[in-house]
Formats: structure tokens, sequence, C-alpha cells
């Protein structure tokens, strides 16, 4: 990220005699002295000052501040200099100074202005503890500092402050202006942001249209969260067969996809649409978990239809990897009670009460019990 470096550098009074010595170049008699001072005059400590001749290439030592921001140093010669200030977490100065060899030695004042880079570190540090606010002031404090690219990519995350405190027009403005200085390839994550602001106003369709057109500058190796998006846009208007073509675009361009995957179940198992739902399911890792509700809508569905067999492996497996999902030892103990495994309900309807209790379920789960253990 390049920055840019307008620093003047004010050198007030005059010089005194110098005269070359020691055989060196730039030794003489002179003496030069300043003070360097942040933007509201406080005194810098430890700032690096460098001082050459021109057209010269070596020079004395680089001097260190003192506590109060100075610096001075005997034995120059008279002519013309440059002078470069350097301290951590600031703009580096650098500018003329002439060396007069008949009169009084100057005071260089310098006033640092605070590198961007240090506004940023400290922006991104306060973006990643919650501190949008914050974040945002550090972020253009930059801004005025940089070219246009890095500070539209900047403006980029002024634009996830606001997306932080759900101030959703506030973002889509910060976006709309980065994305006029960010070539096609950098725009992927202001406009993925921005079709998420509007779906988390509830405005699907033109999120959704917002999501489409972000296809054409994304790889097609990286649309998958797009299409899972747009799925999701239509699964919230109860459009299933639309969603499930998105998630199947998805896997197209992302074979291995898990979430994509089992999320194609389990809409495709909802619209009983099983064959496809199992071809789906078969193409998961083996170590793959299964979303709790996809497990509980599956096995609900098996029940459903008489299969109790299948729906009695999908409620075990709900069980061992979600065991403090309620609902579904209510659903397991079912198939127990039809397979006539009356103490296996039983546990299933107690351990329903346990998390569950003035539940609709938890309620039925008692009269059952009432049958399962008269007079427990």
């Amino acid at each position: 990220m390049r920055v840019k470096t307008t620093l003047t550098m004010i050198v007030v009074a005059t010089l005194i005699m110098a005269s070359p010595s020691l055989g060196q170049d730039w030794a003489g008699k002179g003496r030069a002295q300043g003070l360097v001072t942040d933007p509201q005059g406080n005194p810098i400590e430890g700032a690096s000052v460098t001082l050459r001749p021109v057209g010269g290439t070596e020079g004395p030592e680089p001097l260190q501040t003192s506590k109060k921001g100075r610096w001075s140093i005997l034995g120059l010669d008279g002519g013309d200099w440059v002078v470069t200030v350097e301290a951590d977490g600031y703009q580096t100065a650098e500018g003329p100074y002439r060396v007069n060899p008949f009169n009084a030695s100057p005071a260089l004042n310098t006033s640092l202005v605070a590198s961007p880079f240090s506004s940023i570190t400290v922006g991104d540090e306060l973006l990643q503890s919650g501190d949008h606010a914050g974040a945002r002031a550090e972020y253009e404090k930059a801004i005025p500092h940089l070219d246009a690219e890095p500070a539209a990519a900047l403006r980029s995350r002024i634009g996830d402050t606001y997306m932080g405190e759900g101030n959703y027009a506030g973002a889509r403005a910060a976006y709309t202006q980065a994305l006029e200085y960010l070539d096609p390839a950098q725009q992927a994550h202001p406009r993925l942001k921005m079709a998420d602001s509007y779906m988390a106003e509830g405005n699907l369709d033109e999120a959704r249209r917002q999501y489409e057109g972000l296809l054409s500058v994304m790889a097609p190796a990286d649309q998958a969260p797009v299409h899972l998006q747009i799925a999701r846009t239509y699964g919230q208007q109860d459009r299933t067969d639309e969603a499930i073509v998105a998630l199947q675009n998805a896997i197209e361009v992302s074979p291995g996809n898990v979430p994509v995957l089992q999320l194609l179940a389990d809409l495709l198992g909802r619209a009983g649409r099983d064959e496809e739902a199992q071809a789906y399911l078969e193409l998961l890792p083996a170590d793959a978990k299964l979303p709790p509700d996809m497990l509980l809508n599956t096995g609900i569905q098996k029940y459903n239809a008489g299969d109790l067999e299948n729906a009695m492996s999908y409620f075990n497996r709900a069980v061992e990897e979600n065991p403090e999902m309620a609902d579904t030892y209510y659903y397991r103990g079912l198939v127990h009670l039809n397979n006539g495994s009356n103490p296996e309900a039983a546990a299933d309807f107690k351990k329903l009460i346990e998390l569950a209790e003035g539940t609709d379920h938890a309620a039925e789960a008692v009269e059952f019990l009432k049958y399962l253990e008269p007079g427990g």
C-alpha cells in the first residue's frame, strides 16, 4: 500500500561557521539542532534524525531525540544538507537544511504526522474486538493519506463497521464509495456485503439480484457461498424448488462442499424427493455431522411413511450427535412403542421430560409413562 508523503520541515534561525576536519568531506565546525513533535506539539522521544550533505553518501551517525524531543550535533561543514526524521507510528519527514558557516546554528522544528498504517492496525484491532465506531474513526484518519485504490479498500472496511452496527444504509454508502476505485477482482467483498445488507433487512428480491450480479466478478471456485445465499433467499420465500436449483449450482462449482450437500439433502428430503436426497447424503464424508433439524425431520418423514427401521437410524444418530435435542427422544420413544420396546420407550420419554418439561410433547410423554409404568 503506497502512502502519500507531503510533510514539510520548517527551518528557523541561522547557522554558525563550519570548517572541514579529520579528512571527512562533511566535517566542519557547524552546529545543527532541532525539535521533533507530533501534530499536537508533544515531543517525540527516540525519533531517528539522519543528516546527509547534498550530493554526498556519507554523514554523521543518526541521532536520537531526547525525552523533550530535541537533538543537536556539532562538526558539520557549511552548505546544503538533507535531514530525514523517522519515528515508529509516524510518516517519515525529509527536507533541505542549509548550514551557514558564518552564523549561529538554527533550530529545525519538525512536526511528524501519524502513519496511516498505524491507524489501520489500530482500527483492525478495534474492529476485531467489536468496537465498530472506534475502528471507523481510525480508518477515517488514514484515508486522506492514501492513494485512491488503498483508500477504497479501507472504505470497504468502514462498510464492515457499519454492518457490525446493523446500519445497513451506512454500510451500503461506504461500499458504494469503495467500488468506484476498486478493480473487478477486488469488488467481491463489498458487493457480497451489500447483498448481505439487503438480506438482513428482509429485502430478499434485491438481495438475490445483488448475489446473482456478483457471480460475474467471481471465479467459479469461489461462487459456492453466493449460490448458497441465493438458495437462502428462495428458502425464506418458501420457493423450495428454486432453492434446490441454486444449491445444485453450488455443488457444480464446489462438489465436496459439506454444508451445501447437507442443506441440499435436507431440502430434497422435505420435498419428498428421498432418492435424490440419499444420493447427496452418500457424497458426504463418513464423519460429517448432519444438521440436527435435518436428522430429526428425515426421521419424522420415515416414521410417517411407516419406515420404522430407517426412522430409528436417524433418531439414533440425532441423539448421538445432539444429546440435548429434546424432541428427538419423543419421536424415538414413539418408534420404540411401535416396536413393543416399552422399557426403551419409557427411558426416552423420561429424558424428554427432563429436557423439556412443560412442553406439549412432555405432557404427552407423561401420559405414555402412565401406561408404560402404571403406579410408577
